[in-house]
């Protein structure tokens, strides 16, 4: 496929127009096989995939699992997702009669996050069948399934990495320093840690949001809490942000203090060196305090785009891209604190080559015309370097050097990374330009750039 370098977005390598859309295509022919082996159960369709080494698990659907279904968990219904565990080396499969919610390998111990209502069985022996239960199985021993703890039912309740489990129990923290997060060893799949926190003031109880390349994000509720825990002078936000280092099991939960936006992300922790990350997330403006987080008065006079100028934001209602260092900030937060970037977010965070980017919406930014297409309506990539405090905060922001979005179904947004390069979709359309010179503004076109500090000519 030839490449046609029509269209700069700004840095130091110009757009590659690589292909549109419809157009991408490969193939090649081969002399391999395949063996192609099926489970005997239907999955179910809210079906979570677990895997790990040779190990994968996921979720049967009784109703359509044998004639006429069947009642795995013998609780006389057949309305439930079962945990299956297959071993794809020795080609075994374990039905574990189990009516399940979540799946996690650590090495080969398998956890389950278990509904009593579902499952209809009393699994902590409380005299009830109301909790949401964590069990451990492992395939040496197949009959066996252990109850381990009573889970919370908020958050993604357990998080695997490597041979470590983390998971959120309703156990109540005792005290400063404390949490009701706790992480399992694959090496003593029975035992449970409790993870320890850096808060002097009282203890925390969060719930798991998040994990990017080992780091995990977790969210505070100030309403759980009973207490301030982002220094806004109330305690009614609901998703303050947490963050642990979740390589190991020697991890401590330090708040950053700074209430999300949605503690469903977006997210991005981008691994840079042993226990590091360039960390990337969104404030949000109305619960950190109601403060206008992209006023341009806060940031070097080169940090508005000269199209912004009588544009300004003055609302208090928006997302903001934030991001920190991990390693500097865990060991000084008051010396290394998390970054305010000003950018309007939504949908997408991406770190590539030392920059983060954001996809903003011009209806946002103070309703500025970011791409000089004559309105405000577009969904554009925004980015500038990660610098540390106090280097001032500088995007690039000539219209030349931003261009209007194709939202690509799949989860990127029409923003992604390849190492050192953003990758994006643009909608010739949305920006009212003809990018490849084909004659016409119908076409979504992928391309990349290596971020740097240098705007094109």
């Amino acid at each position: 496929m030839a490449l046609r370098p029509t269209l700069a977005l700004g840095a130091t390598s110009i757009f590659a127009l690589l292909c549109t859309l419809s157009a991408c295509s490969s193939g090649s022919d081969s002399d391999s096989s395949f063996t192609i082996r099926t489970a005997n159960e239907s999955v179910a369709a809210s079906t979570q995939i677990a895997i790990a080494g040779n190990n994968l698990a996921f979720l049967a659907e009784e109703a359509t699992s044998g004639p006429g279904g069947t009642d795995f968990n013998q609780d006389g219904d057949q309305l439930d997702a079962i945990a299956v565990a297959l071993n794809v080396g020795s080609d075994t499969e374990n039905v574990l009669n189990v009516a399940t919610n979540r799946l996690a390998w650590i090495g080969n111990e398998l956890y389950l996050v278990v509904d009593e209502a579902k499952d209809e069985v009393d699994w902590n022996v409380d005299a009830d069948e109301t909790d949401l239960v964590l069990l451990h199985w492992n395939a040496t021993t197949p009959a066996v399934i252990d109850f381990v703890d009573e889970v919370t039912s908020t958050g993604l309740q357990m998080v695997a990495i490597g041979t470590n489990l983390f998971y959120t129990s309703t156990t109540t923290p005792a005290g400063a320093l404390q949490s009701n997060v706790n992480v399992i060893s694959s090496a003593t799949p029975l035992v449970t840690t409790m993870i320890p926190t850096q808060d002097l003031v009282d203890d925390l109880s969060p719930r798991i949001a998040f994990e990017d390349e080992g780091l995990i994000f977790l969210a505070l509720d100030e309403t759980v809490e009973g207490r301030d825990v982002n220094d806004d002078i109330d305690a009614t936000d609901t998703a303050v942000l947490a963050l642990l280092d979740g390589t190991g099991v020697l991890g401590v939960i330090r708040n950053v203090e700074l209430a999300l936006s949605s503690d469903t992300g977006p997210f991005r922790a981008r691994d840079t060196g042993t226990l590091d990350w360039d960390v990337g997330f969104l404030v949000s403006e109305a619960a950190q305090g109601g403060v206008n987080l992209n006023d341009f008065n806060d940031f070097a006079p080169s940090w508005q785009p000269t199209q912004c100028i009588g544009d300004e934001d003055s609302d208090t209602t928006d997302a903001i891209l934030h991001y920190l260092e991990f390693a500097a900030w865990n060991a000084n937060p008051v010396t290394s604190p998390p970054r305010n970037t000003g950018l309007v977010g939504k949908d997408k965070i991406a770190i590539a080559n030392g920059f983060i980017a954001t996809i903003s919406q011009e209806g946002l930014e103070g309703n500025c015309d970011l791409n000089g297409d004559a309105d405000t309506a577009d969904d554009v990539v925004r980015w500038t370097q990660i610098v540390a405090d106090p280097s001032p905060i500088l995007p690039l922001n000539t219209a030349a050097n931003i261009r209007a979005l194709f939202d690509v179904p799949g989860g990127t947004h029409g923003l992604a990374e390849l190492g050192t390069r953003f990758v994006i979709v643009v909608n010739e359309a949305d920006d009212d330009n003809d990018i490849n010179g084909a004659g016409g503004e119908t076409l979504n076109l992928i391309g990349w750039l290596s971020p740097s500090t240098v705007a094109n000519a």
